[in-house]
């Protein structure tokens, strides 16, 4: 943990500082003086910073007191001492795949099988359960028998204890120059030594996970120290809480839909699909497909049964799979075991004692991951062929992502503002979502969208009597009934809220929307704001009225509206009052949307601060890395840390002004010097060459390459007909070559029509004849 206090004499009181936060930033440091530490009758200024890399548990502030012309500042950490596990002598189970396949290999599985489905399962996962017993080897370990540093050796020790040696002998004379040279010999061999040392350690690790992703993460994380903090801190779990977690997180969902007005409402049904969906017998080939594709890291249920068993046993499970699977489709009955869900709390914000300031994610069994992915494989190919899921819905569908989500909002909005017309969006927050979904809507729903017969008997057994456990560390809570909802965390689950959305944008007449699950925005375009209010609040009465009837509750405190609009466009935003059930909506000037900053100018100086801060960390990770390994695995951390976060929707901001752009470009040749070792004089340009990673412009144009791709062979996410090919038969035309569209503002240069085909235009010609022409694309553009 590192503090650093002092009179810095820059002033953070003025947002004009940024290229010093992102310093701090790079090496992991923020300040936490937010109030002027120098007062003076006709100044105010904070220039005093307390900078820090803790993110929680730290207090700090400005004494009011007039001691000095500077106010005294303060800092005070809380050092909470709690019992280390990890020291305390613990029991570890060793399975022993060898003898455990040897047991399975003499159990008789077909002696388990009868009539009642829920018995055959339970009959099945108790027989692989004792077989792992009986395979496993349980002892006691102490941590105090393993090395405290496994890198360290005999050679490094001897260097250490001569340096102490030398440095004594100076402490006693510190005149002689002879002992002091000594020891700063031996300090600088013993720390090259400890360097080198810990790099062959953690590069020989690497090379021993052969390749295993999870593997290789996991000693990245403990060579740089990175650990998340999104679950409940240890010291906090007991079984009170555990217990208090299940009873909010079973019945926040009945909670909401009583406080819903009661007030008769006819709900409209979808409109009806005349095709049935058929489920046929599964085939073994499609269970060894889907367990083939199983993480082998993947949590296990509260049956405990893990990927690993199943995976090295599937010639042996396989068949017995295929028959409980088959059997459970037949009957129309979801097997009880495998409804019942560990619930792993993850934290999204606010008090960390608060229930509701977490996600539940439902961790299901691996033999229901395994049957819900065989499921939803074929319904996906139904709805797919049928065209049920409506085109507003880019979440959980073939072609669609947060990505096109983004990109469709971002080209309707420059739209308008290159016809100088007025956009409002409004973002609907719904209020646990996934967890009150009503059943019986559902239901309905489904047979109306082709669902019926047995497939939909055993969609009402799969989410009836569905029970979930609270685990936190090693507590667990009582099992509770879950009456409404649909899991977090299941394969299942999102299609299923989907298909439960799908009707929404039906009953919209003024707007468009965009939705990715539940992340749900209109979009209203006008010519002046009172034509606009009228439009809103009109088609915001049919929105609450969809809602209440389908049993969802908005939360009108976190629905807002942001009003977008060019410079040259005079408005006052002030003027418009949106209503939603009697409540005037917050006006905002900016609002977080699939993770990118939408804001009022579409100029997207908030995004690109708010990237420039999550680049400086990852450069800080770089910093951190480049101690212990090599450039190869140096740039997997690249992409994992900066140039994930400048792929994520380039396509949509990646066409703003340059000089908005430059504190990313800057950020990014710097992660580029620190992967190759390079000095911070060292041209950008052959850096980028030698690792093949392409800089942020020409990331942009392949990005843009891309989506126009996308759109000539998919007709999607935005219709082909954007893009006008030469009516004659000119070389353009021969070439491949699109013609530009009139443009009057940089608005109007963002769009895919016209940035698109100025792309897709400077594309050689012999890579756009290519089959596969990204490939050929990027290497042409890393070599400009």
């Amino acid at each position: 943990r590192i503090v650093i206090l002092g009179d810095f004499n820059i002033d953070l009181a003025w947002d004009m500082h940024n290229d010093y936060t992102l310093l701090l930033e790079s090496f992991s440091l923020h300040n936490i003086i937010h109030e002027p530490t120098r007062i003076t009758s006709t100044s105010s200024t904070l220039i005093d910073h307390a900078l820090c890399n803790i993110d929680s548990g730290v207090c700090a502030g400005v004494y009011s007191d007039p001691i000095a012309d500077h106010l005294p500042i303060f800092v005070i950490l809380q050092n909470q001492l709690s019992i280390n596990a990890n020291l305390c002598p613990k029991m570890r189970t060793k399975v022993n795949y060898v003898l455990l396949r040897n047991i399975l290999e003499q159990t008789n599985f077909y002696a388990l099988y009868n009539h009642d489905i829920n018995n055959e399962y339970q009959n099945f996962v108790h027989t692989l359960k004792n077989a792992t017993t009986q395979s496993a080897d349980s002892r006691t370990n102490s941590r105090y028998g393993e090395p405290v540093c496994p890198w360290m050796t005999s050679q490094i020790l001897g260097v250490l204890k001569e340096k102490d040696s030398w440095y004594r002998k100076w402490k006693q004379n510190k005149s002689n120059k002879y002992y002091l040279g000594q020891f700063k010999r031996l300090r600088n061999a013993s720390v090259s030594l400890m360097r080198k040392r810990k790099r062959q350690y953690y590069s020989s690790l690497i090379e021993q996970a052969d390749g295993n992703a999870q593997k290789i993460w996991d000693i990245v994380n403990h060579a740089i120290g990175l650990r998340s903090n999104r679950r409940v801190q240890p010291e906090l779990a007991n079984q009170e809480m555990v217990d208090n977690f299940n009873d909010y997180f079973t019945n926040i969902g009945p909670l909401l839909a009583a406080q819903l007005p009661h007030v008769i409402v006819s709900r409209r049904l979808p409109a009806s699909v005349v095709n049935t969906f058929v489920l046929q017998e599964i085939e073994m080939a499609e269970i060894a497909s889907t367990i083939g594709s199983l993480r082998v890291n993947k949590s296990a249920g509260l049956d405990t049964v893990p990927v690993k068993l199943i995976k090295d046993n599937i010639d042996i499970l396989g068949v017995h799979l295929l028959h409980l699977f088959n059997h459970s489709l037949e009957s129309g009955i979801y097997p009880n075991d495998l409804k019942t869900a560990k619930v792993v709390p993850i934290f999204k914000e606010g008090n960390t004692s608060e229930p509701s300031s977490y996600r539940p994610i439902s961790v299901l069994s691996v033999i229901n991951t395994i049957f819900e992915k065989i499921i939803c494989k074929h319904i996906q190919e139904f709805i797919s062929k049928y065209n049920i899921i409506c085109p507003s819905q880019h979440g959980f569908r073939p072609n669609r992502s947060t990505s096109s989500a983004v990109f469709v909002l971002t080209q309707l909005l420059n739209k308008a503002l290159h016809e100088n017309k007025i956009a409002v969006v409004v973002y609907l927050d719904i209020s646990k979502a996934f967890d009150t979904v009503n059943h019986n809507i559902l239901l309905n729903k489904l047979h109306e969208y082709g669902f019926r017969g047995k497939i939909l008997e055993l969609f009402q057994s799969y989410l009836s009597k569905r029970t979930q456990c609270v685990t936190i560390n090693n507590f667990i809570s009582t099992p509770q009934t879950v009456l409404t909802g649909i899991p977090q965390g299941s394969v299942l689950g999102p299609i299923l809220f989907s298909l439960y959305v799908n009707d929404f944008p039906s009953v919209l007449s003024l707007s468009e929307a965009f939705m990715y699950a539940d992340d749900t925005a209109l979009v209203f375009v006008g010519d002046t704001i009172s034509e606009l209010q009228g439009k809103i609040n009109e088609e915001l009465t049919r929105v609450l009225t969809w809602f209440s009837s389908n049993q969802l509750t908005l939360n009108i405190k976190k629905t807002k509206y942001t009003v977008f609009h060019s410079r040259r466009k005079q408005t006052n935003s002030e003027e418009l009052a949106i209503y939603l059930d009697n409540v005037q909506l917050l006006h905002v000037s900016c609002y977080k949307y699939l993770g990118v900053l939408f804001e009022t100018d579409m100029h997207w100086k908030n995004q690109i601060k708010n990237m420039s801060t999550k680049l400086a960390h990852g450069c800080y990770t770089l910093l951190k890395a480049r101690e212990f390994f090599n450039p190869s695995i140096l740039r997997i951390l690249y992409f994992a840390f900066v140039h994930s976060h400048l792929n994520y929707c380039i396509e949509s901001w990646g066409g703003t002004y340059t000089t908005y752009l430059e504190p990313l470009s800057r950020l990014q040749k710097r992660a580029m010097r620190l992967i190759t070792y390079s000095r911070y004089t060292e041209p950008s340009g052959p850096l980028f060459r030698s690792v093949r990673v392409l800089p942020l412009d020409l990331l942009y144009n392949l990005k843009i390459a891309e989506t126009v791709l996308k759109i000539i062979k998919t007709n999607d996410p935005l219709p082909l007909h954007l893009f006008k090919l030469p009516l004659r038969n000119t070389r353009a035309a021969t070439n491949n070559l699109f013609n530009l569209p009139p443009c009057r503002n940089v608005y109007g240069e963002r769009l895919i029509e016209f940035n698109g085909a100025l792309v897709w235009n400077d594309i050689p010609t012999d890579i756009k004849c290519k089959p596969n022409i990204l490939p050929s694309l990027k290497k042409y553009l890393i070599n400009l």
